[in-house]
């Protein structure tokens, strides 16, 4: 009877010194993970990636993906988040992209973060203008050169037939731009005070300008040179 109560003793002894350190064991947050970008067409979308978070305590790990505070992606089961700039028109640039692992008791880790402009910054050269639907563009057009700056301004250098001779005649023009949200984007020229409004897409890596002008309806369309 001794032997039986000492035996029981022990094992009930250890059981709870087994589960007691089961219960005291500390929660620890999983691995931040290191986002990339695996894919970008540019002004449409970005196609981020990262590699599988690790929880050293074997919880089950989900995402949420940010574009700046805003959570758009959330509760993502599996690695890998794809933008698209068609569904999120508003957002404000430039938009810093982050991802935060969380195993569901409470521990999160959150990746570096990533940003981006708008995709209109940079410089441009002209390569096709339609006005109402033909395609009126000369080899002096397609020698003009737009700069879009991350400050908001902007400086156009605008190449045009010759009067006389063979050399473009060129003009210089500057001014403020403003991202409207929904695709449209405004324009203060500085040498005639005027503003103007025009709607900007990206088709395979090319800004694609649709604005009303006093000669009709344009199209222009710019490759990216910088």
């Amino acid at each position: 009877m001794k032997k039986t109560f000492l035996a029981t003793t022990a094992f009930l002894s250890a059981l709870y010194i087994s589960c007691d350190k089961g219960d005291d064991e500390v929660n620890k947050a999983p691995s931040a993970v290191t986002i990339e970008v695996a894919e970008e067409d540019l002004g449409n979308s970005i196609n981020f990636t990262w590699k599988a978070a690790t929880d050293s305590n074997g919880d089950k790990i989900i995402y949420d993906f940010y574009a700046n505070t805003e959570i758009v992606g959330m509760g993502l089961t599996k690695p890998g988040y794809n933008w698209l700039f068609s569904e999120h028109k508003d957002t404000k640039f430039p938009i810093s992209f982050k991802v935060t692992a969380k195993d569901g008791k409470g521990g999160t880790s959150e990746s570096n973060i990533i940003e981006r402009q708008d995709p209109v910054i940079g410089k441009w050269q002209l390569e096709q203008y339609i006005t109402d639907g033909v395609d009126d563009t000369t080899d002096c057009d397609r020698q003009s050169i737009l700069e879009l700056k991350a400050d908001g301004t902007y400086v156009v250098l605008y190449k045009y037939e010759p009067s006389s001779g063979t050399i473009c005649d060129e003009e210089t023009f500057t001014g403020t731009w403003e991202n409207k949200g929904n695709d449209k984007y405004s324009f203060l020229s500085a040498e005639e005070n005027e503003a103007s409004e025009s709607t900007i897409t990206f088709e395979e890596g090319k800004m694609v300008v649709f604005f009303v002008s006093h000669e009709g309806t344009d199209k222009d369309t710019w490759a990216r040179i910088n």
